[in-house]
């Protein structure tokens, strides 16, 4: 009698808005049976969830790749607006959205084939990282690829701005023109702390779930 055992993780690569995390994701795995024969099927439940109240969650990628001891033979996916596509072969699955509040669902039916003990993960995330901005006439989402902005009208397309350049060159090359000319390079260390700087206060105000007061001469964060 041959036994094969499975162990199973997840984990989320999320996206932190920094003036407010509207499309948090949350995954989770399930599998019916810990331990069963080879030759035996075993399937896999994987959840995705968005936790944010207002925006729909875009572009999603995730990845779960079947260990060597099983086979894929069949998987399916449920979701609202729209569900996962899964690919048994390289073991990504990508979701075009996910409605606030709603879950997507990816069930991945396999044949143990190998006896052992397996560890099979899966994760989920977005492609990209950038920073959102949010207020009350819209929000304003940025990365290396695009920005986008979001009207607070309903039914309202966003307004999308893509890149055309490579920006990781363009650093380099301002960087490189810097040197030469000893000319403070156009995101110079002082820009870089404020911007930062930006960041850190949109997290700490939404950590701490209160406006915060922020003294930009001293830099220090003013009592409440």
């Amino acid at each position: 009698m041959e036994l094969a055992t499975v162990l199973f993780l997840f984990g989320s690569n999320q996206l932190h808005a920094a003036f407010a995390t509207n499309t948090d994701l949350a995954i989770s795995k399930s599998v019916n049976v810990a331990n069963t024969l080879v030759g035996n099927s075993v399937v896999f439940t994987i959840g995705l969830t968005n936790l944010g109240f207002l925006y729909t969650a875009n572009g999603i990628i995730g990845s779960d790749l079947v260990p060597s001891g099983f086979s894929v033979y069949a998987w399916s996916s449920s979701g609202s607006p729209s569900a996962p596509v899964y690919n048994p072969t390289n073991g990504l699955w990508t979701l075009a959205s996910l409605a606030p509040g709603a879950t997507a669902s990816l069930v991945i039916s396999t044949t143990a084939t190998n006896s052992g003990t397996y560890t099979n993960t899966a994760q989920a995330g977005f492609p990209r990282e950038g920073i959102e901005f949010c207020g009350s006439q819209g929000h304003l989402r940025i990365d290396r690829t695009k920005f986008e902005y979001f009207s607070p009208e309903r039914g309202a397309a966003p307004l999308v701005v893509e890149c055309k350049t490579d920006l990781v060159a363009e650093h380099v090359q301002d960087f490189l023109d810097s040197c030469r000319s000893r000319k403070l390079p156009k995101g110079d260390v002082a820009l870089g702390h404020r911007s930062a700087q930006a960041a850190h206060l949109g997290n700490l105000s939404y950590e701490q779930k209160r406006r915060i007061h922020f003294d930009p001469d001293r830099e220090i964060v003013l009592p409440a």
